[in-house]
């Protein structure tokens, strides 16, 4: 049964509603929002609470409820989870598995609606849903977390197939173990819309967030916090041989580095040494944007067991550069990311090569100048591994660090802390209790580091800036943005959240520095993330960075003294150069400024 838009419409209007819906009008109305003309196969498609099944387990439950007439389908899944749960897919609502022979390179369209109309207090349902293999290791080719309303909202999630369509099949997995929330799930479509159609042609979430508006009240706040924390007044005065002022000297004040640091995970390997073009790209974003570099350490087999050269290679470069350098990460306490030979070790023995493994590290890159490292991450999540070592071998891997690396700050990373909209109370507590934990062991992590990976669902600046005064206010910590993406086919929404989440936490008093986890689609973890696209043209995220970082947050002055030879500007806190021009006589000189209380002289003399 074929049906247009129109007479969808129609019927979704009628006051008998769901019983005439089937699912062939379910398609067709997923259908209709295809560019013209596209082909496509279904894979799946439910218009009935079947397409959504949930484990029992207790504080979850779930019941069928009537959809209503304003969406094409009749019964959806209705999910209440009494309490928040960690990690967030302790609550899972899973599609049937869909399985279909389909090649490398096929693009697949999930569209599902949802909607929390139990949510009160102005609180909103987090459903953060994958498309993924329907078997471990559970990989993901697209993803989508959104905010649900008291109204129905339609979700798209899609993406590219990396290989050939998994053997075990694919499914729709929906996380909801966020927050205490009531959902509904319904009208499940899955479409194979073949090879040739481009993620940015198909529908796709729109984003939103509070305090998007550009005159929100947070931005003047942002705009006066930035210009009291991180700038300062700078004052070069040029004089002669013999004292005297300089009038009308030319003046240029250039940022050599920022003291609030950003950069970029760094994983391009042997490439980005290279003569070609990429390399050479590379290179040119890092020198022209960035003053920190995350490099890896990765023990696992795909990692330090067989790629410690051009680890090593990634990490001298840095240093080359006089950026400040962090290495991620020493333990990752997962099986995934830990070495084969580790496995099935003794819980003695698999401590004793943990330990082993930091000594390794601090000894191969004994000359790199870290400034920090990620002693262990995600904590919260991956078990496996302090289930054997305990709790108290954790602290055995700060104290060892601490050893080997003297003088290097050490850090705790996790995830899902500033994300997810910002409901994420659990995780935020967990995070917390192992910071307590280790500081009373007398291993206080220096820094906390805040992964930052976003999906669809945003976090407001003012939600941020409360998170983030949490942790300020119950740590003695460093705080820093230490892995940020957002993955999404909405290039202008990305573009624009990334500006406010780059200003938000650059308005926060406790943290120091921001890293992206990747630029170049041709060297990211989720290629639609990245700022660059392949061929290296900046995105309009791109462009975000190249604006905030190349322009409006770096000093670049060009001066003339005053009569009594000065000239006195507001720069950035950091390192700056200095060049002093007269006829044909020019000095130079790199100078600090460090505090926004203090104001900056330097006395440069043209003789």
């Amino acid at each position: 049964m074929k049906i247009k838009p129109a007479v969808l419409a129609a019927l979704a209007c009628l006051s008998l509603g769901a019983s005439l819906w089937s699912q062939d009008a379910l398609v067709e109305q997923l259908a209709a929002q295809l560019p013209r003309g596209s082909a496509y196969t279904v894979l799946y498609a439910s218009d009935t609470a079947d397409a959504f099944r949930v484990s029992p387990r207790e504080g979850v439950s779930s019941s069928v409820a009537d959809a209503g007439p304003e969406v094409p389908f009749a019964r959806s899944r209705r999910v209440k989870v009494a309490r928040p749960f960690t990690p967030a897919w302790s609550v899972l609502a899973l599609s049937p598995t869909f399985k279909k022979n389909l090649p490398k390179g096929h693009v697949l369209l999930v569209s599902f609606w949802t909607r929390a109309p139990e949510m009160t207090g102005g609180r909103t349902g987090i459903v953060s849903a994958y498309l993924e293999k329907a078997a471990a290791n559970w990989d993901s080719i697209g993803t989508a977390s959104v905010s649900a309303g008291a109204a129905w909202r339609q979700v798209f999630v899609s993406g590219i197939l990396a290989g050939d369509f998994p053997s075990e099949g694919m499914h729709l997995s929906i996380h909801l173990g966020q927050q205490e929330q009531s959902v509904e799930l319904g009208g499940l479509v899955v479409l194979d819309l073949g090879p040739d159609i481009s993620l940015s042609a198909i529908p796709h979430n729109k984003l939103s967030w509070p305090g998007s508006g550009a005159n929100a009240p947070w931005r003047a706040e942002a705009a006066a916090r930035i210009d009291r924390l991180r700038r300062g007044t700078f004052t070069v005065r040029v004089v002669d041989g013999s004292g005297k002022p300089v009038p009308n000297a030319s003046v240029r004040i250039k940022q050599v580095r920022r003291s609030f640091t950003f950069g970029s995970y760094t994983a391009f390997g042997d490439g980005l040494f290279d003569g070609a073009v990429d390399g050479r790209n590379y290179r040119a974003v890092y020198d022209r944007l960035f003053d920190r570099a995350t490099v890896p350490l990765y023990w696992a087999d795909w990692g330090w067991v067989t790629r410690k050269e051009p680890f090593l290679r990634i990490a001298e470069w840095a240093a080359q550069r006089e950026v400040d350098i962090r290495g991620h990460v020493l333990i990752y306490p997962g099986w995934q990311f830990m070495p084969s030979s580790t496995k099935g070790l003794s819980a003695k023995n698999l401590q004793k090569a943990c330990l082993n493994q930091i000594r390794e590290v601090a000894a191969s890159m004994k000359d790199v100048p870290f400034r920090e490292l990620d002693v262990t991450n995600e904590l919260r999540d991956l078990t496996e591994i302090t289930a054997l070592v305990g709790r108290e071998g954790v602290v055995e891997w700060f104290r060892q660090a601490r050893l080997s690396f003297p003088g290097v700050k050490l850090s705790l990373n996790e995830n899902t802390i500033l994300t997810a909209g910002g409901a994420t109370e659990a995780n935020q507590d967990i995070f917390l209790e192992w910071y307590r934990y280790l500081k009373s062991q007398g291993v206080a992590p220096d820094v906390l580091g805040f992964q930052a990976h976003f999906g669809e669902s945003l976090t407001d600046p003012a939600t941020v800036w409360k998170i983030l005064d949490r942790f300020a206010g119950e740590t003695d910590a460093e705080l820093q943005i230490t892995e940020f993406d957002v993955s999404t086919v909405d290039e202008e929404a990305k573009a624009l959240y990334t500006r406010d989440f780059m200003t938000a936490c650059f308005a926060h008093p406790r943290v120091t520095s921001f890293t992206m986890w990747g630029f170049w689609e041709g060297d990211h973890w989720i290629p639609r993330a990245a700022s660059w696209k392949k061929d290296w043209k900046p995105n309009p995220a791109g462009l975000v960075l190249e604006d905030l970082l190349g322009e409006k947050w770096r000093t670049d002055e060009n001066r003339r003294t005053d009569k009594g030879g000065t000239v006195k500007a507001r720069v950035w806190l950091g390192t700056l150069n200095v060049t002093v021009t007269d006829g044909k006589k020019s000095v130079s000189r790199v100078v600090g400024l460090e505090e926004p209380s203090a104001e900056g002289l330097c006395e440069i003399v043209l003789e």
